[in-house]
C-alpha cells in the first residue's frame, strides 16, 4: 500500500536530508580549510628570504589545497543556502496550516 506524503510531510523530509549534508559538507570545509593552512605554514617554514618571498612561495606550494578549501567552502555554503530556502518553506505551510485550522474551526462554530 502506498500512503501519500503531506506537501509539509515533504518539506520536513528534505529539511532532514539537508542538515545531514550540511553536516557532512560544513565537516569537510573544515578539513579542507586545516589541510590548506597546515600546508601554507609547511611550506612558509622551508622557503628562505625576506616575509613577502616567504608569503609568495607558501601561497604558490600551497595553491592546491586552498582551491579545494575554496570549494569546499562554496559547497557548504550553498547547502546552508537551501537549507535555510526549505526552513523558510517549512515555516510558511506550518503558519498555513496554522491559518487554516482556525478558518476550519471557525466555520464549524458558525454551521
Amino acid at each position: 500500500m502506498l500512503i501519500h506524503e503531506t506537501p509539509i510531510e515533504k518539506a520536513l523530509r528534505e529539511l532532514s536530508e539537508r542538515e545531514k549534508t550540511c553536516e557532512i559538507l560544513v565537516s569537510e570545509s573544515a578539513q579542507a580549510e586545516h589541510d590548506y593552512k597546515i600546508k601554507f605554514a609547511q611550506e612558509i617554514l622551508k622557503a628562505e628570504g625576506t616575509e613577502a618571498v616567504k608569503k609568495a612561495h607558501a601561497t604558490i606550494n600551497s595553491a592546491t589545497e586552498f582551491l579545494n578549501y575554496l570549494k569546499k567552502d562554496a559547497e557548504y555554503k550553498f547547502a546552508r543556502e537551501k537549507l535555510n530556502d526549505i526552513r523558510t518553506a517549512v515555516s510558511a505551510r506550518q503558519s498555513i496550516l496554522s491559518a487554516q485550522t482556525i478558518a476550519d474551526k471557525m466555520h464549524a462554530q458558525l454551521s
